[in-house]
């Protein structure tokens, strides 16, 4: 039997990009998308990356990263140099407008946290991100 199991967690992804990304405009930050908000939270967390380093943390392209990391210097966000032990790799930090940027996104995030779970029980909560680590666990296993 067929049910939308995964229509709803592609909606609901769908409706937290949207939550994210409109809230992001509200606060000013035209432009700025989810994947830019993960960049911001891994440089927030380990100070200075390299670009290969940031790609790896947040899985995805190393070019894919060099775009959004080029768009956020462009908007004064992040600082690009060139690294001190390698002079090859380029190496990524926030600026302070890009510490600023983090205390919206984190304040966005626990208001979602906060929505999202309305009415849901704590152990319901449990129960729901167990099911969704198993999924994933699932579905990467039949990739790798």
């Amino acid at each position: 039997m067929m049910d939308n199991t995964m229509l709803l967690i592609s909606r609901s992804k769908y409706l937290f990009e949207l939550y994210i990304n409109s809230h992001l405009v509200k606060n000013g930050y035209e432009g700025i998308v989810p994947s830019h908000g993960e960049i911001i939270l891994m440089l927030k967390q380990h100070k200075t990356l390299k670009m290969g380093e940031l790609a790896s943390l947040i899985q995805k392209d190393p070019s894919t990263v060099t775009t959004l990391v080029k768009k956020l210097e462009k908007k004064g966000f992040v600082l690009l140099a060139k690294g001190t032990d390698d002079r090859r790799a380029t190496v990524a930090e926030l600026t302070p407008q890009g510490e600023t940027l983090y205390n919206t996104i984190i304040t966005l995030s626990q208001n979602l946290y906060t929505q999202i779970y309305e009415g849901i029980s704590k152990d319901d909560r449990i129960i729901f991100r167990n099911v969704l680590k198993q999924i994933n666990i699932n579905l990467q296993e039949d990739i790798d």
